[in-house]
């Protein structure tokens, strides 16, 4: 898992090189002199300048350049991309002898996104990242022929990082206060969803269980058995057998006074009344 963006240090600098293949332009020549392209690359504050290209007639890219330029690049550099200056540096010959004026000519200017270039590039090596080859169209300067300058991109460091920097500098600062509240709910969700059940040789990848196991294994509803009346029925007891029999006939006066001391008195309640405990009362002995 990456690191939060807002905890990387925003200062870190990568090394980032400028493969210069070739340019596409129609330049015009006389008998005494000729104009030789040269690139000028500006990334902050830091520019660079190529070799005048050389002439190739029988190619796509008519002049070839050949040249590395390596920049250090950082986060606030990526908003403000790379500017590309394309300028003539004419030569004067005379005969064998063949002289470089000093002056230059503004041939035509562009501006790369870094951004956007960074997100076409690819893992090469194990700290470096390459890009195809762009095409990277300028405006002319001196006329309605369209310009173009063909170029490769390699950083070497983490892209995936500068890329999550990147991301975060272009938020607003409620944003970036929510991100790693919004980080920290996406990585529970990923933490708590389940991996499949399913065996490696199965086309079943979600956490459901499978139809075929189901049917296999589902619980067959059968009706709840009912056991015959008789057998919930309880035995009475023997007073209450007793005092049924009593009122089917006439019960004795034995049998009323017994059934009246388990009663006990009529009365509201139905509990039980106490034993009374009744002792003989002694007798006077007569002396």
């Amino acid at each position: 898992m990456r690191a939060c963006p807002s905890a990387l240090s925003m200062r870190s600098s990568y090394r980032l090189q400028l493969h210069l293949v070739g340019a596409q332009l129609a330049l015009a020549d006389d008998f005494w002199s000729r104009q030789r392209p040269q690139l000028i690359a500006t990334l902050g504050t830091c520019e660079k300048r190529t070799e005048p290209a050389v002439f190739d007639p029988g190619s796509d890219c008519n002049w070839r350049f050949g040249d590395k330029l390596t920049f250090a690049l950082r986060l606030r550099d990526l908003g403000c991309g790379l500017r590309l200056r394309l300028q003539g540096k004419r030569d004067f010959r005379l005969g064998p002898w063949q002289v470089e004026l000093a002056q230059s000519a503004d041939l035509g200017e562009g501006l790369l996104d870094l951004q956007k270039a960074l997100q076409q590039c690819r893992k090469s090596a194990e700290s470096e990242w390459e890009s195809p080859l762009l095409h990277i169209p300028l405006l002319n300067l001196q006329g309605s022929e369209e310009f173009a300058v063909f170029a490769l991109v390699v950083l070497e460091g983490d892209l995936p990082t500068l890329l999550d920097q990147a991301e975060m500098a272009g938020k607003s600062v409620v944003q970036r206060a929510m991100y790693p509240c919004v980080q920290c709910t996406s990585c529970a969700c990923e933490v708590a969803e389940p991996e499949s059940e399913a065996p490696p040789a199965s086309e079943y990848s979600t956490c459901e269980v499978p139809p075929t196991y189901a049917k296999v294994h589902a619980a067959v509803p059968t009706a709840v058995p009912r056991l015959p009346e008789e057998d919930f029925s309880f035995a009475e007891p023997a007073y209450a057998s007793r005092a049924s029999r009593g009122a089917s006939r006439g019960e004795s006066e034995d049998e009323k006074l017994f059934t009246a001391g388990l009663r006990g008195r009529a009365g509201t309640s139905t509990s039980l009344p106490l034993p009374t405990l009744r002792l003989p009362k002694p007798t006077p002995k007569v002396s």
